[in-house]
């Protein structure tokens, strides 16, 4: 058996066992240091107790089309995830999930797939499409993802500002927020080439209307030059790390889990 086989047994094991955890990475309001999202992050836990990110599965998933029914999971529990929260009485969040060239395409042949009305009831839903796999979108998935927005759903932009002009063509795209590659945070504080970058992606993203994210922030620095460049929305292990949905909650109800993070982050209230 090669690696590659191998590896797909163990996944169709993991479908089959729910080994499939979601995590929650907080996106922050600066301003007010309020929680208004999360971004969904897929991982792996095996038997053993070891976790796994996406890198070392998501292209297997994906080449076997173990992506169908992990996707499912996903939704379903996000749903799950999210209806306990609005239970517990926080208000609607913002909740962003991956979609994947490949998962895209599966769409287009099954139109009745991704039922996200439940999760679209108590989120306010988002789907991270890679600027990558816009930039050289076919008619259909451009289509497909005006329909997405249809019914209810944003379209964020991932990894803007890095390899690829969409400026020009942000107007005409099924787009609702940018999101700004991580890459680029890293350097704000050293580079005037990607503070730059970031002042412009703030500028289309006004003109347009359109939301804004700025991903990777680790150090208060970042955050007081994302200030300074009217990025107030932020993602990043300054304020915490992809928790799971349990913890994830705690950190919604608790100042104490967020007093210490970032800059005095406080949890949102009901």
């Amino acid at each position: 058996m090669t690696q590659e086989q191998g590896l797909e047994a163990r996944l169709r094991r993991a479908v089959a066992d729910e080994e499939f955890r979601l995590h929650y990475q907080p996106q922050v309001e600066q301003r007010t240091g309020r929680i208004i999202g999360a971004e969904a992050l897929l991982r792996w836990q095996t038997q053993d107790g070891a976790l796994h990110r996406p890198a070392d599965f998501l292209p297997a998933l994906e080449s076997t089309g173990l992506i169908v029914p992990v996707s499912e999971w996903v939704f379903r529990q996000a749903g799950e995830d999210c209806l306990r929260w609005r239970e517990i009485g926080f208000p609607r969040l913002r909740v962003a999930l991956n979609l994947s060239a490949a998962q895209l395409n599966w769409r287009l042949r099954n139109p009745k797939a991704f039922d996200t009305s439940a999760l679209r009831a108590c989120c306010r839903l988002q789907f991270e499409v890679d600027a990558c796999v816009v930039s050289c979108a076919p008619e259909p998935v451009l289509k497909l993802l005006h329909e997405l927005e249809f019914e209810g759903a944003d379209i964020v932009l991932q990894g803007f500002g890095v390899g690829h002009a969409l400026e020009s063509r942000l107007w005409c795209l099924p787009v609702d927020a940018l999101k700004v590659h991580r890459s680029i945070i890293d350097r704000i504080t050293l580079d005037n080439h990607a503070a730059l970058i970031l002042a412009s992606a703030v500028a289309h993203a006004r003109a347009l209307r359109m939301g804004l994210v700025a991903e990777g922030a680790e150090t208060v620095e970042q955050l007081d030059r994302l200030e300074e460049l009217g990025c107030g929305h932020v993602q990043g292990f300054v304020y915490s790390e992809a928790l799971p949905a349990e913890q994830f909650e705690c950190l919604l109800q608790s100042a104490a889990c967020a007093r210490n993070w970032g800059r005095g982050m406080q949890p949102l209230s009901s």
